[in-house]
């Protein structure tokens, strides 16, 4: 089938309206982009609380399209995080916080099918950082539950279980990471409510520590920050947003880490969130990268704006809001670039 063809199906059946030439309603003809699931929408619309959608945001189009299933029951939480393993092709969902506490369930994503998997190795939590293709593996590291963690945790998409890697130097949650090259990054996060960390590492299946990012003051580039998010797009890593130094300060903060010369970008280089926020999720695709609803302030309510980086460019782009609900502490992970 030709592109325009598929991007004309596409356009249609986000609208409701039957393919041409088609008697009913179509099935969705792209499975790839960028896959959002769970989080929470408590303080914009009380009778929301966890989430359970899963949708999928395509690019070609600047189109959201609603998966069937959507998100499983007994894994509607926030906080939760992803790890998309390109090596088999599916994404899982591990921890986060449920209707009754903190969560061990685990299932694997397959457009469009969740699997149930076995449960991650205690101790379960929320606020975890993700890293794909690592040795060939998938992990998670850090977070919390009524403690802080150092634990690292592998998942085995092939036996549907779990492992326990090298654990992180020091224990911290809500930090950000991306992956890149057999290679992961971790930056920032929190030990407790005021005492945030100004640290990155290398992770290779063990731990290296690299250069925190440079305190310019009195600029704000380079403060610590948790609540942030970590992409990987054009072979460099971006650290965006996220909460500074322990406080309630929401920020538009980009920090750019080179893999090649693992060195951080100086201040002012790449250029900032049109909008301040935490607690958002983002993910890469197509050398692209996108950032998507989280918070703008303490106590606001959550948003749906998604916006879209260019590296070529250093531009952020608004683009197809999150639909309903508006949500934050959600995951998101890219599918099939």
């Amino acid at each position: 089938m030709r592109p325009t063809r598929i991007r004309r199906q596409l356009v249609r059946a986000a609208k409701g309206r039957p393919a041409a030439g088609a008697a009913a309603p179509p099935t969705i003809a792209t499975t790839d982009g960028v896959y959002v699931f769970a989080g929470q929408s408590q303080l914009c619309n009380p009778s929301f609380s966890n989430i359970e959608n899963t949708d999928l945001y395509v690019p070609s189009v600047d189109t959201w399209l609603r998966r069937a299933p959507t998100f499983c029951e007994n894994l509607k939480d926030i906080g939760g995080t992803h790890i998309r393993s390109g090596l088999d092709q599916v994404i899982v969902h591990a921890g986060g916080v449920g209707s009754f506490g903190v969560k061990a369930a685990t299932r694997m994503y397959k457009p469009d099918n969740w699997i149930v998997a076995n449960d991650m190795n205690p101790p379960f939590r929320a606020g975890m950082v993700a890293f794909e293709r690592i040795n060939r593996g998938v992990f998670v590291a850090g977070g919390d539950q009524t403690d802080i963690f150092s634990t690292v945790s592998q998942f085995f998409p092939g036996t549907l279980s779990w492992g326990v890697g090298n654990a992180l130097p020091i224990a911290t949650s809500n930090g950000a990471g991306f992956s890149l090259e057999d290679k992961g990054w971790y930056h920032g996060g929190k030990q407790f409510s005021t005492a945030v960390v100004n640290r990155m590492w290398r992770f290779t299946g063990g731990w290296a520590s690299m250069s925190s990012p440079p305190l310019q003051a009195p600029n704000v580039f380079g403060l610590t920050q948790h609540s942030a998010f970590g992409i990987a797009a054009d072979s460099e890593g971006y650290f965006c947003s996220g909460i500074r130094d322990g406080s309630t300060i929401f920020t538009t903060d980009v920090l750019r880490w080179n893999v090649a010369t693992e060195t951080w970008s100086a201040a002012g280089v790449v250029a900032s969130l049109p909008a301040n926020r935490a607690e958002a999720s983002g993910a890469a695709f197509d050398n692209k990268g996108y950032i998507h609803a989280g918070q703008a302030d303490s106590g606001a309510a959550e948003r749906s704006e998604h916006y879209q980086y260019s590296p070529v460019t250093d531009v952020w782009k608004k683009v197809a809001p999150v639909p309903q609900p508006k949500r934050k502490r959600h995951a998101a992970a890219s599918y099939g670039d």
